[in-house]
This record gives structure tokens, C-alpha cells and sequence, in this order.
């Protein structure tokens, strides 16, 4: 129709060789970008639209880096990110999902070693912040419960134990003495207030089979 448009790309992280792979392939099936501008993230989010085809490199002058907006105001309060933690230590689960590339037995494994802490640590605060809306539909929850049961353990009687989609991930970053998380931006963003993070790195994971899944 002749009517000029700019796409502003949502975030996306192409930190791993296997998401590189499967976008650039779906990229490819997409003909080729018929608007006026088409803002990105970062140098790899370009170079994925430019080696799919989907924007040829003769084009490439119709892609700029416009950052991650929503970072802005993280930044501005860098300032503030000596501030004092609070006993308490915040968990992301990652990704637990059928075409999740993690076995069910690694899964298992972090989550119980959260339960474990929580029991032994009842002074301390766990706040286990999932990415899901609604936590009934998630298949991670679903695995917490199995461990829980199996270690004849009722997680909801865990006073220092909570589980939510809604907390305040800045929130949480800022005041948590440790941030434990697996191929998640808030390792980067945890970096970045100089809080220590614990990737579960887990010896299932020491498997070339996983490297091309793995970020950072």
C-alpha cells in the first residue's frame, strides 16, 4: 500500500548458537522486510536479520541499534547499587518446558538444593521469581512440587519460601545477598550491581551436547 512503517524489534537475546540458528532459519521464510526502518537491540540482532536474507546487506542502512529501552532506568540508578542487601536470596528458574533442552533430572536436581537450603536456612529469605503469568500453567512448577513430595517436604509451609511471577525483578536484584539464574538477562543485570550470582553449572550440564544452548 505504499504506507511507510517502522518495526521496533521486542527484546530478543540471541546468546546461544542453537536460538542464532533457529531464528535465522525463521527469518528466511519471511520473504523480505518491506518497511521504512527496523529498530533492534544489539549488533547480533542485526546481523540475524541480514544473514537470514530477510533484510539484504545492500538494505542493511534500514537497521539501526536502538538499545534495550527498558534499561534506561536501570542505569539511571546505578548509583544506588552499594546499597546494603537484606538476608535474602532470590532464585530465576529457567526454562522447563517440553523443547526444553535441560533434562527433567537437572531441574529436579537445582530445585531440591533450593528446598534443601530453605529448611536448613529458615533465617534466610527465598524468593523464587518465575518468568510465567500464571505460575498453575507452568511445567517448572509442576516439577518443584514432584521434588518437594519427593523429599516428603511441603514447600508451602515454608515460611521463608515464596513463589511468585509478580515480584519486582529490580526489586529483588537490588536487595538479595546472591542471585542464582541460567541463561537470563538478570545475570547481566545482576553483574552490573556487583551482586554475586550462582549459575547452576551442574556436572549434567558439562556435556558438549548442551554448549550451543548455554548463554553468556
Amino acid at each position: 500500500l505504499n504506507i511507510p512503517y517502522i518495526v521496533l524489534h521486542r527484546e530478543s537475546l540471541f546468546a546461544s548458537k542453537e536460538i542464532y540458528k533457529i531464528v535465522k532459519h525463521r527469518l528466511s521464510n519471511w520473504g523480505n522486510f518491506q518497511g521504512s526502518k527496523l529498530i533492534v537491540h544489539n549488533n547480533v540482532s542485526k546481523k540475524v536479520f541480514l544473514d537470514s536474507g530477510f533484510v539484504s546487506y545492500s538494505n542493511k542502512r534500514l537497521i539501526d541499534i536502538g538499545g534495550c529501552l527498558r534499561m534506561d532506568s536501570f542505569f539511571n540508578n546505578l548509583s544506588n547499587k552499594h546499597e546494603k542487601s537484606q538476608k535474602c536470596i532470590t532464585f530465576f528458574p529457567f526454562q522447563a518446558k517440553a523443547s526444553s533442552p535441560w533434562p527433567v533430572s537437572f531441574i529436579k536436581s537445582v530445585n531440591k538444593e533450593i528446598i534443601k537450603f530453605a529448611i536448613n536456612n529458615p533465617g534466610i529469605d527465598i524468593f523464587i521469581k518465575t518468568k510465567d503469568r500464571t505460575l498453575k500453567k507452568t511445567d517448572w512448577l509442576e516439577i518443584f512440587k514432584t521434588c518437594s513430595n519427593e523429599m516428603k517436604i511441603d514447600f508451602l509451609r515454608l515460611k521463608n519460601l515464596q513463589i511468585s511471577s509478580s515480584f519486582d525483578t529490580y526489586k529483588l536484584l537490588r536487595k538479595s545477598t546472591y542471585i542464582i539464574a541460567l541463561n537470563s538477562t538478570v545475570i547481566l543485570e545482576a553483574g552490573l550491581l556487583g551482586k554475586p550470582i550462582i549459575i547452576p553449572f551442574f556436572e549434567t550440564l558439562n556435556n558438549k551436547k548442551f554448549k550451543d544452548y548455554i548463554y553468556f
